[in-house]
């Protein structure tokens, strides 16, 4: 950090934690304000205090876990300030010819849709500090997620899937391929003790890794997969922290 950079980091943390915390919102306005530029300073201001006013996340999704879960476990281990609005299946053909890709999740911040889920994910990993310390470490994570939604994508083709036949073709395929693949992959990653699959912090590799294998409940239970025990290790431990634990206690409760 330079040395003027400190000196206005030090500056704005004073007027923070002063008694009397002043308005100072247009200082932190959207992806400009020195809020957005100094790395940390929202986690270090209280959240009653103008400058460093949290943004407001809107999360769109189904009432389901599925691909929106991932992203909800995000947004509550980075204490963000967000809505988890839940669209019911019967609401969708009206609604999504108003959505921007016709697609969910999307998520709204500062006036800008965001669709994709790997878009999503990506940027608030960023936001949030959970896209690990650098940009070799971010592409790690990159490469973990998208790895995860192969999966995803491979249950989803099963499920979808209205013939009888193929559809136990697309299940053998994830059960004797796509899953153990899977599972091969993260192993490798944690072979040498290693505490989070990227680096020496939690990331959002960490916990679309937990968040697939906590919602592992189609096309078969995830006792009835062979589950790497290290990956079922690393899953307690994301599920445990205080955040997301507190989440998967008071979610609404889902099928899947």
């Amino acid at each position: 950090m330079g040395g003027f950079t400190l000196f206005v980091f030090l500056t704005i943390f004073y007027i923070c934690n002063a008694q009397d915390c002043v308005d100072t919102s247009d200082l932190c306005s959207s992806r400009t304000g020195l809020c957005d530029s100094i790395v940390g300073l929202q986690k270090l201001c209280p959240k009653s205090c103008g400058l460093c006013k949290d943004k407001l996340y809107k999360l769109t999704y189904f009432d389901l876990r599925a691909r929106g879960e991932q992203i909800r476990w995000i947004l509550e281990q980075g204490d963000a300030n967000w809505e988890d609005i839940r669209i019911k299946q019967e609401d969708w053909p009206a609604i999504k010819p108003t959505t921007l890709t016709g697609q969910i999740p999307y998520l709204e911040v500062d006036g800008v849709t965001i669709a994709q889920s790997g878009a999503i994910a990506m940027y608030l990993a960023r936001e949030l500090g959970l896209s690990g310390a650098n940009d070799l470490e971010a592409a790690e994570v990159h490469m973990v997620w998208e790895t995860v939604q192969e999966t995803f994508n491979s249950a989803g083709r099963a499920f979808v899937e209205q013939d009888p036949a193929k559809k136990q073709v697309k299940l053998k395929e994830y059960d004797d391929v796509s899953f153990p693949r899977l599972m091969k992959f993260l192993e490798e990653r944690l072979e040498n003790g290693e505490e989070w699959l990227v680096g020496k912090q939690m990331t959002i590799a960490d916990i679309v890794v937990a968040s697939f294998m906590d919602s592992q409940v189609w096309p078969k239970p995830l006792a009835d997969l062979k589950a790497s025990k290290t990956v079922s290790n690393l899953t307690s431990k994301v599920t445990s922290l205080p955040k997301i634990k507190q989440w998967i206690a008071t979610r609404p409760v889902t099928d899947y």
